[in-house]
């Protein structure tokens, strides 16, 4: 697979070869966000502000993937709990419990 010049090379993902390629992506963020990501590379822990801030959305995903099946059995609980009606006195048990965190 020829790629462009100035690209990295193909990396393996399970029987085929992909290119590397990254895309440029412009983001403006708050003066406090900024200092932060400054700081992590002046630290040398990052190379580069885009180290940052892909390490920062790989750990979104990841947080992202996990919350998922959390909510999804939280889900197919209550669908398979069956309906009860919301009268006046289960809304005020739900409000018990809210306000007793838990």
């Amino acid at each position: 697979m020829a790629l462009p010049s100035g690209l990295p090379g193909p990396f393996p993902v399970g029987q085929f070869l992909f290119p590397l390629i990254f895309l440029t992506m412009t983001i403006a963020l708050p003066p406090g966000l900024t200092k932060f990501v400054q700081q992590l590379v002046a630290s040398g822990r990052y190379t580069d502000e885009a180290e940052v801030v892909r390490e920062a959305l790989r750990m979104l995903e990841r947080q992202e993937l996990d919350e998922s099946p959390t909510l999804e059995a939280a889900i197919l609980e209550g669908v398979r709990s069956g309906h009860i009606a919301y009268n006046e006195n289960v809304l005020d048990r739900i409000r018990r419990v809210a306000h007793q965190g838990g």
